[in-house]
């Protein structure tokens, strides 16, 4: 017999933002993409993806296709999906200023913010 495994929709989130964020960092060429965007567009980026996660954690719950413990679909969903939502961000944004970068992510990231000083000065 398989045990079953229930998860809480926060741990989910939270796990999703610190993936998404160590996905952004260390996977070779998608990396460097990247961090070579503009930080208003790596902002809205990672705000759209980790909407996206969290709308579909939510849809798998409540559509019973994922066990989520204490999850209930009902109108207080609305309120818990901005909680949750906002604990997405927290641990992204938490592990993209704890996880060391690749060489690679400065270089191109340095590249960018000289860019940007260099337009500021104009």
């Amino acid at each position: 017999m398989i045990p079953s495994v229930t998860f809480s929709s926060d741990l989910l989130i939270m796990i999703a933002g610190v993936v998404l964020s160590a996905g952004f960092t260390y996977v070779p060429k998608l990396n460097v993409w990247f961090a070579e965007k503009s930080n208003e567009v790596k902002q809205l980026t990672m705000l759209v993806l980790l909407f996206a996660i969290t709308a579909i954690v939510f849809a798998l719950g409540c559509f019973n296709l994922i066990q989520i413990e204490k999850f209930v679909c009902d109108r207080n969903t609305a309120v818990y999906f901005v909680y949750t939502f906002i604990l997405a961000a927290i641990s992204n944004q938490s592990a993209d200023r704890i996880l060391p970068k690749p060489i690679a992510v400065r270089q191109a990231r340095d590249i960018v913010q000289g860019d940007e000083l260099y337009k500021g000065m104009n």
